[in-house]
């Protein structure tokens, strides 16, 4: 099984409280394959915790500072509009189906 934690300011750029809960949690189930993604102030922030073997990636991602690039895919033949409006049609049936 695949799980993602995603963490804000603890894990893996701060020690102690939080992020030792965190590391407990991804050493004392290591039969789970991890990604952790770091909510982080800015992009200055590093990791200065180690991760367990378990732990496939890290992913840090600042909350401030300038915006990556939008990524620019589209389908063949497909415009905008189109696109969109598909979109919200399946968000719209997700979220008004009568199964739940």
């Amino acid at each position: 099984m695949r799980i993602a934690l995603v963490t804000e300011g603890t894990y893996p750029v701060r020690s102690g409280g939080v992020s030792t809960w965190c590391d407990q949690l991804l050493t004392g189930l290591p039969e789970y394959v991890w990604t952790v993604v770091g909510l982080t102030a800015t992009d200055a922030e590093r990791a200065v915790l180690p991760v367990p073997p378990s732990v496939r990636s890290v992913v840090l991602h600042p909350l401030w500072g300038p915006q990556p690039p939008a990524p620019r895919r589209r389908r063949k033949g497909a415009n905008l509009r189109t696109a969109v409006q598909e979109a919200l049609f399946l968000l719209w049936d997700a979220a008004l189906a009568p199964d739940g």
